[in-house]
């Protein structure tokens, strides 16, 4: 399944890389491409340490998984911020459960024996899904890019939420398969919502 994962993120990247260089490529795409990147050394990470070292353990591999979602997150802020003035002050409430949920996730893995710099990288991942959840609450009246990206903005949600459990089978070696399926599909799929969506707005 590793393998599986590996060939899924090297796509994702040559999907990337050929489609980042056309013409009128917006910021945004080329961040999301980047944490791409990210993604494929962290499962280049991960397939070398599982084959090397039996043992599971906390390695570099946990950092760029980080790296990922830190991408992401900063891809928010290249959005054009205008269609975020949209959404009122209590509704920015409920973006937040998602953000909470990954939050106690992290401490109960702690007070569960995983060390507490694994759970500290589930910050980016937290941040990155109130975002994800804000883009979903713009009002279609906000223009185009509210309407074009609201699939991107469900597939990154969805990749924070997959995360933690992600996570959890690294540390332990256990119940690996779907985790590292969906996750290495839906980390691919950031980069094609993100890129057909892109294609009906420009920043």
């Amino acid at each position: 399944m590793n393998i599986f994962a590996l060939i899924v993120a090297f796509c994702a990247v040559v999907f990337g890389v050929i489609t980042v260089f056309k013409q009128q490529t917006t910021l945004f795409y080329k961040i999301v491409v980047f944490s791409a990147g990210s993604y494929l050394l962290a499962v280049i990470y991960r397939v070398l340490y599982a084959i090397l070292i039996p043992v599971p353990a906390f390695h570099a591999g946990y950092l760029t998984y980080a790296g990922t979602f830190l991408f992401l997150l900063s891809g928010f802020f290249a959005e054009p911020k205008e269609t975020f003035k949209g959404i009122k002050t209590r509704a920015k409430v409920p973006a937040m459960i998602p953000a909470l949920v990954i939050t106690a996730w992290g401490v109960w893995n702690t007070t569960n024996g995983h060390s507490v710099l694994s759970q500290l990288l589930l910050i980016p991942v937290a941040l990155t899904a109130y975002y994800a959840f804000l883009g979903l609450l713009i009002p279609s009246k906000a223009g185009e890019y509210a309407n074009s990206m609201r699939v991107y903005h469900i597939v990154v949600l969805l990749f924070c939420l997959m995360q933690p459990i992600m996570l959890v089978s690294m540390l332990t070696r256990e119940h690996t398969t779907l985790p590292i399926l969906f996750h290495s599909v839906l980390s691919a799929a950031t980069v094609i919502t993100a890129y057909w969506g892109c294609k009906r707005w420009s920043i």
